[in-house]
């Protein structure tokens, strides 16, 4: 199994451990409607954590196939050389020179959205596990005052509500 870098693997431990701080502490309010309430938001983390999850095995298969920088460097210089080969030949073998080249460049293109898919999935684990910091936060504020209004209440499951309505979206819409 590919290791993921730090900038990938701590904020994943970081997310999943905030996780787990919201459901103990949500464990440790006594039973009534708050405490319903609060299991609500224990749910939200779940799927949050279902979500880095998913990104996490992404992120794996990815980085276990390709060194994306690497490969990129190695397809550039092999264009570079396909270039300086075609200045010194002539009729079919340039033609598929030049088809060659042209293939090398899709190749590039893609490494360039697999790199892109790459960040914009650390950047969304990241985000995550801000939220669930957030809201791990906004738990214990509430939990420690004592304060169950409507307004905090809401605010505590904003974040995690937000970025799994994204989430749903994207599958529904990747899965049409």
């Amino acid at each position: 199994m590919a290791r993921l870098p730090s900038s990938v693997s701590k904020p994943l431990r970081e997310a999943r451990h905030y996780a787990n701080l919201i459901t103990q502490a949500t464990q440790q309010c006594p039973t009534g409607p708050i405490r319903d309430r609060l299991d609500h938001t224990v749910s939200l983390a779940h799927e949050s954590l279902e979500i880095l999850n998913r990104l996490e095995q992404d992120m794996i298969k990815l980085y276990s196939h390709h060194d994306l920088n690497r490969e990129q460097h190695r397809t550039d210089f092999e264009i570079d050389h396909l270039k300086r080969q075609l200045l010194t030949v002539s009729g079919k073998e340039s033609i598929l020179l030049r088809e060659l080249i042209k293939s090398r460049k899709e190749h590039l293109n893609v490494l360039e959205e697999l790199k892109s898919f790459q960040s914009q999935a650390t950047l969304k684990i990241r985000i995550i596990g801000s939220d669930l910091t957030t809201a791990h936060a906004e738990m214990l504020l509430i939990i420690a005052k004592g304060d169950f209004n409507h307004n905090r209440l809401r605010r505590l499951d904003e974040n995690l509500q937000e970025h799994l309505v994204v989430n749903r979206w994207r599958a529904v819409r990747c899965n049409s």
